[in-house]
């Protein structure tokens, strides 16, 4: 039964981490029927009207600091420049979502590459997250005395909560990232109308770079969720066995301490399987922090 409990919780995150890794390579534009996308290309259509005024007052902001400089408007080059940039940011502005899009859906084939190259996926396209109990656990079990199976059993339960809990974190934390590529879509003409003028050309250029960096999260999360498969599979530092082999009753109990090259064993089967659960509990924190930080870790990484 405490298996079986431990075992229900790693179940309950194997399932909900292989819809996190369908969420970093959904299609933007049909996840939930397309819903969604028709709300972002409402905003953004009633945005592009403000945007465009926006980039209109910019450019003639533009003017008037070139006005101080009556030679400079008397040269062609100028006209020239503020029409050219006139055109091409009224065309990013027209097709910037698309832009923006083509952005995810590259983020996305290099995601869904890496984990394909990591066994991730399956053949047929399905995400797959798989990890499992080692044997040798349930034998631990078997071998401790019964006042110490009481006691694993309010551990497992914390456990398995810590579990569930955490990996709750773990998807608000993919939903949030999904929301802001939505987000950040939507209201991507105001940001990027400031692009035509000089002194506010830093906020587009911001807006890029925090989009950008949005975009590299999906890698980032990759990379951790399979490190962490590889760190559950590996059985941490814990060796299952040997250990003393532990049985009796409430009032009297017996151990087995099994030899090994000459040395006996003093390692008890209770104190293998607590120290597992207690690096259970460190990993799953471990990747909670890590997914909750991969906004950071990709700034460091790639500068943006």
């Amino acid at each position: 039964m405490i298996l079986d409990i431990f075992s229900a919780a790693i179940q309950f995150f194997c399932e909900k981490m292989d819809k996190l890794l369908m969420l970093l390579t959904a299609d933007l534009t049909t996840y939930q029927g397309g819903a969604i996308w028709n709300a972002v290309e409402n905003v953004y259509t009633a945005l592009l009207a403000i945007g465009l005024t926006l980039a209109g007052i910019f450019i003639w902001f533009g003017l008037l600091q070139s006005m101080d400089r009556y030679a400079e408007l008397r040269r062609p080059s100028v006209w020239i420049r503020f029409l050219v940039e006139i055109i091409l940011i009224n065309a990013i502005m027209y097709y910037g979502k698309d832009l923006l899009l083509t952005m995810v859906k590259v983020g996305q084939g290099v995601a869904r590459k890496m984990m394909e190259v990591c066994g991730m996926i399956t053949a047929d396209g399905t995400s797959i997250f798989h990890i499992t109990i080692p044997e040798g656990l349930n034998t631990a079990i078997d071998s401790m005395s019964l006042t110490k199976e009481i006691g694993l059993f309010i551990v497992v339960i914390f456990a398995s909560l810590w579990i569930v809990v955490s990996t709750c974190g773990v998807l608000l934390t993919v939903y949030g990232r999904l929301f802001n590529l939505y987000l950040l879509i939507a209201i991507s003409p105001l940001p990027v109308a400031s692009a035509i003028g000089k002194p506010t050309r830093f906020v587009s250029y911001n807006f890029l770079k925090t989009f950008l960096s949005v975009v590299m999260e999906a890698l980032v999360m990759v990379l951790v969720l399979y490190l962490f498969e590889a760190f559950f599979t590996s059985g941490f530092n814990v060796e299952l066995e040997p250990y003393v082999i532990e049985s009796g009753n409430w009032f009297h109990s017996t151990t087995t301490a099994p030899v090994i090259d000459g040395q006996v064993v003093t390692t008890t089967a209770s104190e293998v399987v607590f120290k597992y659960m207690a690096e259970i509990s460190f990993l799953f924190l471990m990747l909670f922090g890590m997914l909750k930080g991969t906004d950071k870790l990709v700034n460091r990484i790639f500068g943006i």
